[in-house]
């Protein structure tokens, strides 16, 4: 009975693995990549405050202006269709 090499099997297993490991770290994010990120939807969200508070600054000067509209068109009597 001769025996089998299974040798280069389990060789070709361990350097598939290592293969996967390496490539797999390579994808991975770095502490630095997830920081990077985290700064840049930080910035979003500031940003985008910022402009709700403006647009709720203009929404404000738009009814008081409306507001005047309609009681220039009353005392004029001018009827005003909003």
């Amino acid at each position: 009975m001769s025996e089998t090499n299974f040798q280069p099997i389990f060789d070709y297993i361990d350097e598939s693995e290592k293969r996967i490991k390496s490539e797999i770290k390579s994808e991975m994010a770095t502490k630095a990549d997830i920081e990077r990120v985290l700064k840049a939807v930080g910035a979003i969200s500031k940003t985008s405050s910022e402009h709700e508070d403006k647009l709720l600054e203009a929404q404000n000067k738009t009814e008081q202006l409306e507001h005047w509209v309609i009681q220039a068109a009353e005392r004029t009597e001018v009827p005003y269709r909003p």
